[in-house]
């Protein structure tokens, strides 16, 4: 007796694993994949700055294991809360609730910066300065 999966191929199916895999099915692990790489920058971001922020902030090597420590366990919690209602209210409501966040930090990176842009903006530049103008 030949064993059936789901994708209606036989077990005993000469084709190789990647050939039975759907279009269907390959988008949705091709848009698993870059969701599980972009969730992962933020972390391994700060594996490549910790020294950076210690060096930056005083912070000695215990508090920036700390700063891993809970950078780890808050992503555990989120995870848990997100699944949780995810579970319950579907998938819809937990991820609409999250894009007001994604979308606001770049604008605040923006806010926190605009002081500096505008400074550069209005301080005159030293070379010109010292530079006469052209008669107008």
């Amino acid at each position: 007796m030949d064993v059936v999966n789901v994708t209606g191929l036989s077990a005993a199916s000469d084709l190789p694993w990647y050939r039975q895999v759907s279009s269907e099915q390959w988008r949705a692990f091709w848009a698993t994949f870059i969701g599980w790489v972009v969730d992962a920058f933020d972390f391994n971001i700060l594996s490549f700055i910790i020294l950076d922020i210690q060096r930056s902030f005083t912070v000695n090597s215990g508090l920036a294991g700390l700063l891993a420590t809970v950078t780890l366990l808050m992503r555990l919690v989120g995870g848990v809360v997100a699944g949780t209602a995810a579970d319950r209210w579907g998938r819809k409501l937990p991820m609409m609730l999250s894009m007001p966040e994604r979308i606001s930090l770049p604008i605040w990176a923006l806010v926190a910066l605009l002081p500096l842009i505008v400074a550069a903006a209005v301080v005159p530049d030293r070379s010109s300065v010292s530079t006469p103008l052209p008669p107008t």
